[in-house]
């Protein structure tokens, strides 16, 4: 077994899988979608980002090599290990670059939070007040003011802040902003939203990779909303505040934060999304998500047991292939004679 073809193979096949499942998530999750079903479409999509980072089909494949292929996959041929060199090289340049970039983001978003001013004061006193009703350490977030934001954010991964425009706040507006933004905390929003990252700079020949993290920016803001809502008065009061949050033109632009608001129409998503979720009798469809689930996991495990077999297949008739093209080369180049003794006289 030569590592520079295992690495490669557990690379492609991984992201194959992925984006399988990405897909069947997506079909799916629109039956999910029109029932209202918003909880369990994110808690599947998250399974599935899981399955970008862990190469469960190339493992599957290496345990089948003996007993179906008898170990030849992963054998190499020179032409086997040129293609997967040149592979990997250029996995390895697109790899750094994006992760370089990443890193980039990360720093100077994490030098600017560090650089806003705390607060204190009214504004404090509230935010603790509402940590403590949804069960968080005030001493786990700092809340911080930024003269630039048009509208309230979370950002860090291992330090988090919750982040104010400058502005006069009414306090039902900031327990809009608080409960809003803690309720992100709880679920892990900046975790996944940098895992998304990595993940992008790994597969970043996947085009996948670039919608599973639209998606992620989408749902992670429906699912807030979701369990936002119960926690202020109303719907129209949740919303109303949103927008009266805007200070300026929203920057829409990928980053590594959560934000309350990036665009109008993707709030106008939101609030159409959360109508229909809160109007559905989710009781008359409570079976529908335990179905749901359990045709996933077996169109799942179709797909990767059809994609290793079909994998391993090609491999082996490939490794065949070249071995049998290097043996009749090298037999020819054996079988020239040898011209070395001829003597050209000048005419």
């Amino acid at each position: 077994m030569d590592w520079t073809i295992s690495f490669a193979m557990a690379i492609f096949l991984t992201s194959t899988t992925g984006s399988a499942l990405f897909m069947i998530w997506y079909v799916i999750g629109k039956i999910l979608e029109k029932t209202g079903f918003i909880h369990v479409m994110y808690e599947l999509f998250k399974t599935v980002l899981a399955f970008w980072f862990f190469p469960l089909a190339f493992l599957v494949l290496a345990v089948e090599n003996k007993l179906q292929w008898d170990g030849i996959l992963f054998r190499y041929t020179p032409a086997i290990k040129r293609n997967c060199t040149v592979f990997l090289l250029i996995w390895l340049t697109g790899m750094i670059c994006f992760l370089l970039d990443y890193i980039r983001k990360n720093q100077i978003l994490n030098r600017h939070c560090h650089e806003l001013i705390p607060v204190d004061g009214r504004e404090w006193d509230m935010f603790v007040e509402i940590c403590e009703d949804m069960h968080i350490r005030p001493g786990k977030l700092d809340l911080v003011v930024d003269y630039k934001a048009k509208t309230p954010y979370l950002c860090g991964l291992r330090s988090q802040y919750v982040v104010l425009p400058v502005r006069e706040y009414t306090r039902r507006q900031l327990r809009v902003i608080y409960v809003h933004e803690l309720t992100h905390y709880k679920q892990n929003s900046q975790l996944w939203r940098h895992m998304t990252a990595i993940g992008k700079a790994l597969y970043f020949f996947n085009p996948f990779i670039f919608l599973l993290q639209r998606q992620l920016e989408f749902w992670g803001e429906y699912i807030c909303d979701y369990e936002a809502i119960p926690r202020v008065e109303s719907m129209k009061v949740y919303f109303g505040e949103i927008m009266n949050t805007i200070t300026g033109q929203i920057n829409d632009q990928e980053l590594l934060h959560t934000q309350l608001l990036r665009s109008k129409p993707q709030l106008l998503k939101r609030i159409e999304m959360m109508n229909k979720t809160y109007q559905i009798d989710q009781h008359r469809y409570r079976m529908l998500p335990a179905i749901v689930i359990g045709i996933m996991m077996v169109i799942s495990t179709i797909f990767i047991h059809v994609q290793t077999h079909w994998t391993g297949e090609q491999y082996v008739n490939y490794y065949f292939q070249t071995a049998e093209a290097e043996e009749e080369s090298g037999a020819a180049e054996e079988e020239l004679p040898d011209k070395s003794w001829i003597v050209h006289e000048n005419p």
